[in-house]
């Protein structure tokens, strides 16, 4: 019986490993993500746009951007952090702190749309 018990305790620890490593590299994911929006916000400073329209829909992008590094930082870190606090204890809970992905879509979708439009506009040139 003990050494059965202690297969169990093994196995559920070698689980909850698993998923440390798991939302470990989520978080990487994340990461990645937050590199490759700098990257293109760095690109969309390089740009230029015609005058009016094309200016000022370059500048709402860039600052789009920008903020969309720092939402889906925050998100990721948020994310790992629930998940990591909940393979801590002992007892598996309901998640408390959920992060809605929908601020991070809504800038990604805005931005792709007004890259598109100027893009097809001729609004934007390097």
């Amino acid at each position: 019986h003990q050494d059965s018990k202690e297969a169990l305790t093994q196995l559920e620890q070698y689980s909850r490993l698993g998923s440390m490593l798991a939302n470990e590299r989520t978080l990487l994911a994340w990461v990645r993500t937050v590199l490759a929006v700098v990257r293109s916000t760095f690109a969309f400073y390089a740009l230029e746009g015609t005058p009016g329209l094309g200016e000022s829909s370059l500048s709402g992008a860039t600052y789009l951007m920008a903020a969309s590094a720092i939402v889906s930082f925050g998100t990721g870190a948020v994310r790992y952090a629930s998940v990591a606090d909940l393979l801590r204890e002992k007892a598996i809970r309901r998640p408390t702190c959920r992060v809605p992905m929908t601020p991070f879509l809504l800038i990604v979708f805005t931005v792709t749309i007004m890259q598109s439009a100027a893009t097809f506009g001729g609004a934007w040139f390097k």
